[in-house]
């Protein structure tokens, strides 16, 4: 049979562990729109989570969704997703800070998106992507004051 992949995301209270009804259809959104299987990070803001993944020789994407409803941001990038092809690698993390979306991703990319509409900055060093000495698998972004954090999810190292 033909593999298919879903995106899904609950939203669940941290003291009783239920689903919130108001989120998607009864706690649950669940994507099929897409043909990436994996989801590496989520982040969020004071309204909405961004959702970022990709892999398997398909395109990254980062989503904003409604932190309240689940509901995709129809302003953000093409319809509430921004992507690109898959030899532009995957996205590894995401982090959300001052209405800037920062992630890292393969080919030692780190870039800067504003959160309102997933547009590239183009202050931030070249084109809005600075390259990295992360490589192979992205990792982890973590923004501190005026500092971005960048692990690899994991490097190459040759034992002799």
């Amino acid at each position: 049979g033909v593999r298919t992949y879903k995106l899904q995301i609950e939203k669940r209270s941290v003291t009783t562990g239920e689903l919130e009804p108001s989120f998607g259809s009864g706690g649950i959104v669940i994507d099929d729109s897409f043909t990436a299987f994996a989801m590496h990070a989520i982040a969020k803001d004071g309204e909405n989570i961004y959702i970022a993944g990709g892999g398997g020789g398909t395109q990254w994407y980062i989503r904003k969704r409604s932190l309240s409803s689940g509901a995709l941001d129809p302003n953000f990038g093409n319809a509430g997703v921004v992507s690109n092809p898959p030899e532009l690698g995957i996205v590894g993390g995401v982090a959300i800070d001052g209405g800037f979306i920062y992630n890292t991703k393969h080919n030692s990319i780190v870039e800067k998106r504003y959160a309102s509409n997933g547009s590239l900055d183009s202050g931030f060093a070249s084109d809005g992507s600075a390259t990295t000495t992360v490589i192979v698998y992205p990792g982890p972004v973590s923004v501190h004051g005026d500092y971005l954090f960048i692990s690899p999810g994991w490097t190459e190292w040759t034992v002799e």
